[in-house]
C-alpha cells in the first residue's frame, strides 16, 4: 500500500528454483544423519575412527514434510526416494502428496511419527515460533529437525534445549531468527572473543553443537536457480515497465526499450516466502 502511494510497483517472483531449496533441505539431512561433517573433520586431522560415526537407514523411516508447496512436495518427492513413509501437514492438502504414497495428518501426529522432519511452510504469525517447546516435546525422541524456510519458525531457546537433552539428535539450519546481523557478512578476521561480543549469543551457542549444521541461507544459490531470477525479474520488469532503460555498458548510450504506450514506472521487486 505504501509502495502504491508513492507510485511505485512492487513485483513478486512466486518461484525461482524450488528444487535448489528442497534439495538443500535433502542434502543437510542426509549428512547430519550419516555425519558426515564429523567425519570431514576427524579425516582433515588424521581421525579415522568410526565412533560417534553410526546412523540410520533411511528407507522404512518416516519423513514428517510441514508444508506441502511446491519446494515441501519436491523435498517429499526426494525423501521418498530413498523409501521414506511419507507424513504430511498443510492447511492445503496437495494430491501430489497422496501420489507418493504420503499421508495428510495433523502437525502433532507428524511430530510423533516422523524421524526427520522438515519445515517447508511460510512465516506468518500463525507459524511464528511452531517449532516451540510444546512441539519438540511431542516429537519422537532422536529426530532429526531440518528448516530451509524462515528462521522464525523455530523457537531458538526451545531448539538449544530440544538438543541438550537429546530430544532432537540433529539439526540442520540454512535461516536463523536473527539472521539479518550475521549472515551475508564475513567475520572470519575477528578474534573469537571478539565475535562472542558480537555475535547473537543463542546462535553462538546454537553454532557450538558438533549435531548441528547451519548454512548461510544459501539454500537457492544454484546457478539455475541465479538464471532464473534474473530471467523472472527481466520479464516482470518488461511486463510494468515497457520504457524502461537497458543497462548501460561503458562504450555505449543508454538503450531505451521500445515503448509499448504506457509510460516507465518505478520497479521494484520482493523474493516470496519459502
Amino acid at each position: 500500500q505504501a509502495a502504491e502511494e508513492m507510485g511505485m510497483k512492487v513485483l513478486r517472483v512466486p518461484a525461482y528454483s524450488p528444487f535448489a531449496v528442497a534439495e538443500q533441505a535433502v542434502s543437510l539431512a542426509v549428512t547430519l544423519n550419516r555425519r558426515l561433517h564429523i567425519a570431514r573433520s576427524r579425516v582433515r586431522n588424521g581421525n579415522y575412527e568410526l565412533s560417534g560415526l553410526v546412523g540410520m537407514d533411511l528407507k522404512g523411516k518416516t519423513i514428517g514434510i510441514l508444508g506441502t508447496g511446491k519446494i515441501g512436495q519436491i523435498a517429499a518427492k526426494i525423501f521418498t526416494g530413498f523409501g521414506m513413509e511419507l507424513a504430511a501437514y498443510d492447511v492445503f492438502q496437495n494430491d501430489a502428496i497422496k501420489e507418493l504414497g504420503g499421508t495428510y495428518m495433523s502437525k502433532d501426529e507428524v511430530y510423533a511419527k516422523a524421524d526427520i522432519i522438515s519445515l517447508h511452510v511460510p512465516l506468518l504469525p500463525s507459524t511464528t515460533k511452531m517449532i516451540n517447546r510444546e512441539a519438540i516435546a511431542k516429537m519422537k525422541p532422536g529426530v532429526i529437525l531440518v528448516n530451509v524456510s524462515r528462521g522464525g519458525l523455530v523457537d531458538t531457546d526451545a531448539l538449544i534445549e530440544g538438543l541438550s537433552k537429546g530430544v532432537i539428535r540433529a539439526c540442520g539450519l540454512d535461516v536463523y531468527e536473527n539472521e539479518g546481523a550475521l549472515f551475508f557478512k564475513d567475520f572470519s578476521n575477528m578474534s573469537d572473543a571478539t565475535r562472542m561480543q558480537q555475535w547473537d549469543q543463542k546462535f553462538a551457542l546454537l553454532r557450538s553443537f558438533p549435531n548441528v549444521l547451519i548454512s548461510p541461507h544459501s539454500a537457492f544459490l544454484t546457478t539455475d536457480a541465479l538464471h532464473n531470477i534474473v530471467q523472472s525479474h527481466a520479464a516482470l520488469g518488461l511486463e510494468v515497465c515497457p520504457a524502461a532503460v537497458l543497462p548501460q555498458r561503458p562504450d555505449q548510450p543508454p538503450q531505451r526499450i521500445p515503448d509499448a504506450g504506457r509510460p516507465a514506472q518505478h520497479c521494484h521487486h520482493h523474493h516470496p516466502e519459502r
